[in-house]
């Protein structure tokens, strides 16, 4: 039987009389490329540190990890329109909501509600657009996953693209249901003796209830990727406080 007894220095690029500091440093060097080869055979993951480094790659999980995927000026200038837009149909909405109940005006409640179609139609787009610009579901172009190979990265790599599939799924659905709280909403109003309250409301308590897993779930997974990083107590009661603040409320 042949005995080769320096294959494991020769991973850590060390010869066998190292002494433990320099098996150490070794060790963390090897981590950090087991690191950078992580983060850039991911084209999402690469993506994310090209725009925000390290810190953006730990939040890619978290709720603002699709954010990440673009640059600073893009956010802005989206932002921008999209709150011009949030200003321009909610006094829209106000206006022609208030001069309805005051029967000032006989419209349907569904065109009073056009802003809020308009809004559930960009949630919408805004899903088919990840499906199809960020491909969620599609597998990482790396060898290894193609072929079917374990190697030490590729348990990481399926979770992530399992937790992505599950995260995008769960939007989805938070979508369809919230759709449907709308459209019971202005059914109800039309007509009041349509249906009865529990059943207007049962898409919307379907949808905290999911929303507020899919948050337990996104908090778990960063409370994890910071452990180690010297990030206090407060911190993280902090992060936890913004992500559940208007379930805290409503």
């Amino acid at each position: 039987m042949e005995r080769n007894t320096t294959r494991l220095y020769e991973v850590l690029s060390v010869s066998k009389t190292a002494t433990q500091a320099e098996i150490k440093r070794a060790y963390r060097q090897f981590q950090e490329i087991a690191e950078a080869y992580e983060v850039l055979s991911d084209p999402r993951k690469r993506r994310i540190y090209d725009n925000h480094g390290m810190s953006g790659v730990r939040l890619e999980g978290s709720s603002v990890g699709s954010w990440l995927l673009f640059g600073t000026e893009q956010i802005i200038c989206f932002l921008s329109t999209i709150l011009s837009l949030i200003m321009a149909l909610g006094i829209y909405f106000v206006i022609t909501l208030a001069l309805r109940i005051d029967h000032k005006i006989d419209w349907n409640y569904a065109v009073v509600f056009i802003p809020v179609w308009i809004f559930d139609l960009l949630g919408y787009l805004g899903l088919v657009g990840e499906l199809v610009l960020l491909s969620p579901f599609k597998d990482d172009e790396d060898p290894d996953a193609q072929e079917g190979t374990t190697g030490p990265f590729s348990m990481p790599r399926k979770k992530t693209k399992m937790r992505r599939i599950l995260d995008y799924a769960a939007r989805l659905l938070i979508q369809v249901l919230q759709t449907a709280f709308y459209i019971l909403v202005v059914l109800k109003a039309n007509d009041p003796t349509l249906l009865p309250a529990t059943v207007v409301f049962a898409p919307f308590l379907a949808m905290r209830g999911i929303e507020a897993i899919t948050k337990i779930v996104t908090l778990a997974t960063v409370l994890k990727l910071t452990e180690g990083t010297g990030i206090d107590l407060l911190a993280k009661v902090l992060v936890a406080v913004d992500m559940f603040w208007i379930d805290l409320i409503l």
